[in-house]
């Protein structure tokens, strides 16, 4: 298995326990106020 590989799989196992803390929505929230994008919630769930 390739060292690449093998950063994917443990990426996978943590942000998969990570995800059962912290919301999809919350982590993209995060992610557009760190960006300085604007989120129009309206457009954003279903």
């Amino acid at each position: 298995m390739s060292q690449s590989l093998a950063k994917v799989r443990v990426h996978i196992v943590h942000s998969t326990k990570h995800h059962k803390r912290v919301s999809f929505q919350d982590e993209s929230r995060a992610l557009y106020r760190r960006h300085g994008i604007a989120l129009d919630e309206r457009y954003a769930w279903d």
